[in-house]
């Protein structure tokens, strides 16, 4: 195998985007592993949500409410969910533990909030749409993840988990002008590929335009703009802003997402506590559990879309961001994602 080929990665796209000259044998053959791949995930997935008597293999016995938080405690660390070390996380673990206890002791699903993304994702490519408006492989893939959490706490704990995707559109409407009409209709998706899944009895979707007493921040809040950005912080504003800015603009905008982003943080605090939730976030926080958005994921997925990486006759998760697409070879192929829409977004929306 060329060096070429070891870097090449596959993108996953509904048929109709293989463009004018459509797919080679082997981009349908590529294609069809995937597809396969998905489904067998799929599978997974609503056997993780089946009837305690149907599920088969878990392990119902009753422990002492100590030691199934400890085990709760090392499935939340492992590294198949967790990427942080547990001596970073030593200052997080007695209250883990107080929340667990108090879940425990009331026989509950242990309940989690992923802080996930704001009801959009950067496209992987130049050209075309900015912004990618509807559920694919990328979700479902965390998906895959939230029913791997299921079974190995229900294996150890029966009532297993409430597991809750939050998306803070009202974030990218006050920074970013994205319409909430339009990240509601992603929310309403995800929501259909959680059904289609058959994963509705536990997960759930929280979009911050849904809760009440939501409303849209004044953009000429005051505000004071960071002193300096690097490259790489610029280069971020302008993914999520869908466009070029100056300097200026991106150091204002920054500011303003750091302001936005407290106060969702403020509207989003008591509604967790009500529920006894324990936090994830997708990269490490020195006050949060991290939580892998797919298999072996250490990255915000809204940066772009999951697509893989063919080792050895396996198939690796690996996030498609513009960026990397600058460095490898990327290439297309027609997948068949379970539980996904494949129609266009409403026109104009999200298109350069």
């Amino acid at each position: 195998m060329s060096v070429m080929d070891r870097q090449e990665l596959l993108l996953p796209l509904p048929a109709q985007q293989g463009g004018p000259c459509g797919y080679t044998d082997a981009d349908l053959t590529s294609g069809s592993r995937i597809s396969a791949w998905l489904r067998a995930g799929t599978e997974r997935l609503r056997r993780a949500w089946r009837p305690p008597g149907e599920a088969g293999g878990i392990d119902s016995e009753e422990r002492e409410p100590e030691d199934c938080v400890e085990q709760l405690i090392r499935i939340l660390l492992h590294h198949t969910f967790n990427y942080q070390s547990r001596g970073r996380l030593a200052p997080l673990l007695e209250g883990l533990r107080q929340n667990l206890r108090q879940q425990v002791r009331e026989r509950r699903p242990i309940t989690f909030f992923f802080l996930y993304n704001g009801g959009y994702r950067a496209s992987p490519l130049a050209g075309g749409p900015r912004f990618i408006f509807r559920p694919d492989q990328t979700e479902l893939a965390l998906l895959f993840q939230i029913a791997a959490l299921q079974e190995r706490v229900a294996a150890i704990y029966p009532a297993g988990i409430d597991f809750v995707i939050v998306v803070n559109n009202g974030v990218s409407s006050w920074v970013n002008h994205i319409p909430c009409a339009t990240t509601e209709a992603y929310a309403a998706e995800l929501r259909r590929m959680i059904r289609a899944s058959g994963a509705e009895g536990g997960i759930r979707v929280l979009v911050q335009s849904e809760v009440e007493g939501y409303g849209e921040l004044d953009p000429d809040t005051p505000v004071t703009p960071r002193p300096a950005l690097s490259a790489k912080e610029h280069e971020i504003v302008e993914r999520f802003l869908g466009r070029r800015c100056s300097e200026a603009e991106a150091r204002l905008l920054n500011a303003f997402y750091a302001l936005s982003e407290s106060i969702w943080a403020e509207q989003l605090r008591p509604i967790a506590a009500a529920q006894h939730a324990i936090l994830f976030r997708q990269v490490a926080h020195p006050s949060t559990l991290s939580f892998r958005p797919f298999a072996g994921g250490a990255i915000r997925v809204q940066n772009g879309t999951l697509g893989f990486h063919e080792s050895e006759g396996r198939l690796i998760p690996r996030l498609v961001t513009a960026c990397l697409a600058d460095h490898m070879s990327v290439r297309p192929v027609p997948v068949a994602v379970p539980g996904a829409a494949v129609d266009d977004p409403a026109p104009g929306v999200g298109h350069a």
